[in-house]
């Protein structure tokens, strides 16, 4: 039971320093996360996901490119249709395969591209940005904390033997003296 509690509990520690390195590592390389919230880009980007987004100049940008940009005081997703660089503006499609709607996107509100996607992750990151997720995430981390000392407290206890360092329950000196 214990090897099996120990195994839980290393398999979730490690999960928690992946998801901490997936959310803090793409900022030194200057990438920022968003989570998409709708569907607008099914069936490529779900909604839950976890978007990378790098900022880039609209003029930077290629045919077929996720654009990250702003609409109604927040963020949105598209997916680059065409260019027009004589009026300063992008086509833009909603969805993938087939775009549904199609706008016209001025250059001035393209934040950036949207680089890489983790489907799911986006739920966990929307939950952690929250005052609850924060406090469930603290309860867990101190939880797996706590339940590391007590394996490592109950496996010293189990193989401590006797003041000589033996298991077996002999006395070096009883041995000795009464043969």
């Amino acid at each position: 039971m214990r090897k099996l509690l120990s195994f839980a509990v290393t398999l979730l520690l490690i999960g928690m320093v992946l998801c901490a390195g997936i959310f803090l590592i793409p900022g030194f390389f200057g990438y920022e996360l968003f989570s998409v919230e709708d569907q607008e880009m099914a069936p490529r980007i779900q909604q839950g996901s976890l978007v990378l987004g790098k900022a880039q100049q609209a003029q930077d940008l290629e045919t077929d490119d996720v654009v990250i940009y702003h609409r109604d005081s927040r963020i949105a997703l598209g997916k680059v249709l065409s260019k027009d660089d004589a009026s300063q503006t992008l086509l833009i499609g909603k969805g993938t395969d087939q775009p549904l709607e199609q706008e016209n996107l001025p250059y001035q509100e393209v934040w950036g591209r949207g680089a890489f996607t983790i489907p799911y992750l986006g739920m966990v990151y929307n939950l952690l940005h929250t005052e609850r997720g924060m406090m469930i995430a603290g309860f867990l981390l101190a939880g797996l904390v706590i339940l590391t000392v007590l394996l490592d407290f109950g496996a010293r206890q189990g193989n401590r033997g006797d003041r000589y360092g033996r298991r077996d329950g002999r006395d070096r000196y009883r041995d000795y003296y009464y043969r």
